[in-house]
């Protein structure tokens, strides 16, 4: 039986996220979401990092980090997680 995720988002976000390393972990809620600070322009993502490890759409602005994730960014305005 496979997985049933917490959170739904669009196959074309999941689409433009092609370079995710967690296996998009996230959806079934597996892995705590890093907790967002703020939405700007409805694109960028400023958030408070809670791994360590790599990911290809954190990127450190400042002291914090900016999310470029397509699906991290439609969670947030669909759920507000």
């Amino acid at each position: 039986m496979g997985k049933v995720s917490k959170y739904h988002v669009s196959k074309i976000t999941v689409c433009n996220s092609d370079k995710c390393q967690k296996e998009f972990s996230c959806l079934e809620g597996d892995n705590p979401l890093c907790p967002v600070e703020s939405l700007i322009n409805e694109k960028v993502l400023f958030v408070k990092c809670i791994s360590k490890g790599h990911c290809s759409y954190r990127r450190s602005y400042g002291d914090g980090y900016i999310c470029f994730c397509p699906t991290r960014r439609e969670i947030f305005k669909k759920y507000g997680k």
